[in-house]
């Protein structure tokens, strides 16, 4: 419901989650989670699951729309191969953030803004009445 074609995998890395029935969960033993996600991602997957929406204003799917979803399954192997790339960019996503982190507290500390508490102050320029 709502913002359509929003996917993402739950897995041990996940902090403990809810699931509204406004959410699906889907688990398959024949089909690889990391090529179904960037399946669902690509033109291809996006457009079949906008097909199926439901609704005008609150747009959504229902489940038997998911299951009748037309979805192209390669052999174990591309989707491994698939799957691969998908965690490859996981990790360079997750690495990109600690180094910005790291750039962006070194900058703090170079400029002495680390040492500055701006939690109380209002402003940086005199007060005029």
């Amino acid at each position: 419901m709502g913002t359509l074609g929003n996917s993402v995998i739950v897995d041990d890395d996940t902090p403990p989650a809810i699931f509204s029935s406004k959410s699906t969960v889907f688990r398959s033993a024949s089909l690889n989670s990391y090529y179904l996600i960037a399946y669902l991602h690509t033109k291809y997957g996006r457009g079949f699951l906008e097909r199926s929406v439901r609704g005008a204003v609150q747009t959504g799917l229902n489940l038997d729309d998911l299951k009748n979803l037309p979805i192209f399954i390669p052999d174990i192997e591309q989707q491994k191969a698939i799957a691969t790339i998908v965690l490859k960019s996981r990790q360079t996503l997750e690495g990109s953030k600690k180094y910005y982190a790291q750039a962006e507290q070194s900058l703090l500390s170079e400029l002495r803004l680390d040492e500055k508490d701006f939690t109380n102050e209002l402003s940086y320029g005199p007060v005029i009445h």
